[in-house]
Order: structure tokens, then sequence, then C-alpha cells
């Protein structure tokens, strides 16, 4: 999340560019966000890095019950969070 005064400046680019750069130095083999459906910037944001929507069946098809649930629980997605979507790009 960015505050609202820095806002359409690019911060949230970098930020996110940043965070690849790590997960990407760490070996990471997935990236995940949590974005609000009705965000454009954030879809904006994520789609132009190479993310895409994880709809709960490829969820399934990928990591199995177990894994999905796991994935829900380290992403905090059991509370509840109707309207956001499970993004992922490959590391």
């Amino acid at each position: 999340m960015v505050s609202p005064e820095a806002r359409r400046l690019g911060v949230g680019g970098q930020l996110v560019e940043a965070a690849l750069r790590s997960f990407e130095e760490r070996g990471c083999q997935e990236v995940f966000a949590c974005v609000e459906g009705y965000n454009s910037s954030s879809v904006n944001l994520f789609a132009g890095r190479g993310f895409t929507i994880l709809s709960f069946g490829e969820q399934l098809r990928r990591y199995g019950f177990l894994g999905t649930l796991l994935l829900w629980l380290r992403t905090s997605r059991l509370g509840g969070d109707v309207g956001h979507f499970l993004w992922a790009r490959p590391g």
C-alpha cells in the first residue's frame, strides 16, 4: 500500500520491482499478491509485471487441496477476502 500523497508517482512500481529483485536473489519459485478486484491501479501494476490471477480451480490443480489450504493460511485468505483475487508470478 502506498500513502495517498505518494500515489501516481511510481512509488508502488518501485516497491514491487525492489521486492521482485529481492525474491529473485533468494531463488523464490513463485511470488503471490492479493489484489482487491476493483483496484485498477494495483491490477495494472501486477499484470504489467507478469502476474496472473489464479482461480480457485487453478489453485487446486497446481497445489492440491492441502497445498491450497496452506497457501490461503500464508496469504491470510481464510479471513474471507471477498472481492480480492490471488495473483501469481513465476520466479
